[in-house]
Parts: C-alpha cells; structure tokens; sequence
C-alpha cells in the first residue's frame, strides 16, 4: 500500500486533473450561460485569485487549530474577464508541488498541462478529444511518444456541474473515479473518491462539505468539510479585481 502522504498528494493531482480538465461549473443556471474560470468555481464577482487552505480542529476545544495545516493549498489564477489562467497545489511547507495551466482555442478548454515535483518530476500534456456545453473538456487524453498512457473521462449535468469523472490507465483500466453532487446553490455538498493502481488496494474517500461563512460577495470563505468522519476546515482567501 502507497504511504499516506504520497497517496492524498496522488488524490489530490487526480482531482485537480478533474478541475483543469473539466474546469467543474458550479454555478446557478441562467437561460444563457456563458461558462468561465469564475462560473467554474461558483465565484461572483470579479476574481483575481482564489486560495484554499484546510486546518485541523482541536479535539480537546474544537476549535481551529492554524498552526496545524491538513492537506494541501490550492491556489487559482483568473484572468479580468473570468478565465482561468493557472493552477497551483502547495504541500505543508509551502512548497509547489503542482502547476496545471489550461489552454484556449475559439472559446474552449482544448488542453491541459500539468507540471508535478513531487514526489518524482514530470510533465503531462492533456488534449481534449471531445467537449461538453461546447467549452468542457468531455474526453481528454494523455499521451507518451504515441502511446496513449492516460484518459479522463467527465460527465456533466445541465447546468454545468461536473458530477462523474473517470480516469483510465493506459491499458484502459479504470483507477480513479469521483462522483460530486450539489445543493441547489451550486455548491459541493458530497464527493465520493475511489483510487485503485495495479498492485495496491482499493482506497475510497467521502467528503460532505457545510458552508459556515462568505464575503461581502456571497462567495463562502470557511467551510467545514468531514472525510470518512475526520473533520478540518477549510480557510478561503479571494482577492479581487478593483
């Protein structure tokens, strides 16, 4: 079995491939939508940058410890007009550990690449075969000298919400899967991870998130998230455009 700080850092590269390939769309419908880096993420307003950051609750008072990080700091870059420019992951000490910057053509999400540090450095170009809402990315592809070494694949709703996304190896085998549902906000309320590599057992993660606070925009700023009934809060900064 894959020690447990390599393991999340793998789910974690595995779900911001879900993000960058699929830029999730977590917004309220509207009659026309126009879909963007901020629609993506469920942001009003005009975003600059958005970071995440999760820390541990102190058992004994139950408040939040911010001396404690828990997982990995998420940070997201958008452009004035709401497109999103890059993708960065950052480990307890602060270290990039992930940059994924998605590329545009004539509208559209038309390839990923992704730069990983840690814990071995690589470089993994994503072309989308096929698209979803006419932006999406619905099938993406990965490639090694002209081999096929790794596909996504994504399903979205209606409204532009990624809620099944799947990822196979490259002798088509299925490793990753995750399943997102949300409230009628266009907020994650559940998300369901299994990760199984040949050689290793099966590891599923069950994430229920509560909003507990938002800005002045009514974007949310702290969350409480419970994955398999371990409890953290999730801190979220937002600068914006002036």
């Amino acid at each position: 079995m894959l020690p447990k700080s390599i393991l999340n850092i793998i789910i974690v590269v595995l779900s911001c491939t879900a993000l960058s390939l699929s830029a999730v769309a977590q917004q309220e419908a509207p009659i026309k939508p126009t879909y963007n880096g901020w629609s993506s993420h469920n942001l009003k307003g005009a975003v600059k940058e958005m970071t995440s950051t999760s820390y541990a609750i102190d058992p004994r008072t139950g408040k939040i410890n911010l001396k404690h990080e828990e997982g990995l700091t998420q940070r997201f870059v958008f452009d004035s007009s709401g497109t999103e420019l890059k993708y960065e992951l950052y480990n307890q000490q602060h270290r990039l550990e992930v940059v994924s910057e998605p590329q545009y053509a004539q509208g559209k999400i038309v390839s990923t690449t992704t730069q990983v540090f840690y814990p071995a450095a690589y470089t993994e170009h994503w072309i989308v075969k096929e698209h979803a809402l006419d932006f999406y990315p619905a099938v993406a592809e990965y490639y090694e000298d002209n081999t096929l070494k790794k596909k996504v694949v994504n399903t979205l709703d209606a409204q532009g919400h990624l809620t099944h996304m799947q990822l196979f190896n490259t002798e088509g085998k299925l490793v990753f899967e995750k399943t997102v549902d949300y409230d009628q906000q266009g907020n994650m309320t559940k998300t369901r991870e299994q990760l199984q590599f040949p050689g290793t057992t099966e590891t599923t993660m069950e994430i229920t998130y509560q909003y507990l606070k938002s800005d002045a925009q009514g974007n949310w700023t702290e969350r409480l998230d419970n994955t398999n009934g371990r409890k953290t809060i999730t801190k979220r900064e937002i600068v914006y455009y002036q």
